[in-house]
């Protein structure tokens, strides 16, 4: 990754893992390094993940050799709502609420009555990024 961390792999889901990660133990500690290092995680995923027109992340960073189906880029929901997931930690962690918003923002495209359906019952992590982000009022 960049900014001081170490690049392992091209992948969102493993980005924000890591970054949940970090967020946690930035707001367990209280240690500025670990919080320091999930924000440049979010930077990273915004900048080389993030399909502008549709506000969604990709599941992998575009590699100009990849040929067939590894040309297309999905954006997976599940790695979108786990995305969604660490921003709402981070912000907890860090206190700015912009990336709250945009937990928030990235709920609202993937909450989708079809893309809803499309998950039937499976439905855990939509329930707790919802509630992270504090995008619903009970």
């Amino acid at each position: 990754m960049g900014g001081g961390l170490r690049r392992t792999d091209d992948y969102s889901a493993d980005a924000v893992s890591l970054g949940r990660a970090l967020a946690r133990l930035g707001e367990v500690t209280k240690d500025a390094r670990y919080t320091g290092a999930a924000i440049k995680i979010a930077s990273v995923l915004e900048r080389d993940f993030l399909d502008s027109a549709s506000g969604l992340f990709f599941g992998r960073t575009l590699d100009p050799a990849a040929v067939g189906v590894f040309r297309e880029r999905d954006k997976p929901f599940a790695h979108n709502v786990l995305a969604a997931r660490f921003l709402a930690e981070l912000a907890r962690a860090t206190g700015d609420a912009a990336p709250r918003e945009r937990a928030k923002a990235l709920m609202a495209r993937l909450s989708s009555p079809k893309n809803l359906d499309e998950r039937g019952r499976m439905l855990g992590e939509v329930l707790l990024a919802l509630d992270a982000a504090g995008a619903y009022a009970w």
